[in-house]
């Protein structure tokens, strides 16, 4: 038990007979930040293996590993996997299934945001804004706010501005989103 961290490191042409090219987890925490697995390769996983507990990588990447069986860069048999701040994982081969990820069991995530030119599958990038909530006496910037509701969940809007009398967008965001608006800019893959 306890916490393995790699931090800003380079983990390259690692090997494993069996299970993770360059990292097994079992009942425990690894941690990977600003760091690059490339050129591994294991029977399954060829460069993370997560077997039980947990493996957090973020602003990281896994390039060029290989599995001669499943999960060519990552292979999750349980525990909790979590990629986030455009980890990615690419040129990965499995001559099973599974090139980049094979998910037996256990749970994988992704937090956005994606790496730079790249796209989930089966994502939405939304803006979640704030409920529409104009008095009474404003009945058509409400009327035109609520049906315009989807419209400023995916466009980059001014906040009260017409035509739509979008809402302001709230704290928690799912996309590469920033609520300032001084800061905003359009919504990134």
């Amino acid at each position: 038990s306890g916490a393995v961290s790699i931090t800003s490191s380079n983990v390259s042409s690692c090997s494993a007979k069996y299970y993770g090219g360059a990292t097994y987890t079992a009942d425990t925490d690894l941690i990977v930040t600003d760091s690059t697995m490339s050129g591994c390769n294991a029977w399954r996983g060829g460069a993370v293996y997560v077997r039980s507990g947990s493996a957090s990588l973020a602003r990281s990447t896994i390039s060029n590993c290989i599995a001669t069986e499943y999960g060519g860069g990552l292979y999750s048999a349980g525990g909790r996997t979590s990629l986030s701040d455009g980890t990615l994982i690419s040129g990965c081969s499995a001559e099973g299934q599974g090139n980049s990820v094979f998910l037996l069991a256990g749970e994988v995530s992704y937090a956005l945001p994606a790496p730079a030119g790249r796209w989930l599958p089966n994502a939405r990038c939304e803006v979640y804004r704030e409920a529409c909530s104009y008095p009474s006496n404003q009945a058509a910037k409400q009327g035109a706010c609520l049906e315009h509701r989807d419209d400023c969940a995916l466009a980059v809007a001014a906040v009260d501005q017409p035509p739509w009398y979008c809402q302001n967008p709230t704290f928690v965001q799912a996309c590469n989103w920033n609520r300032r608006a001084e800061a905003r800019q359009a919504l990134s893959p």
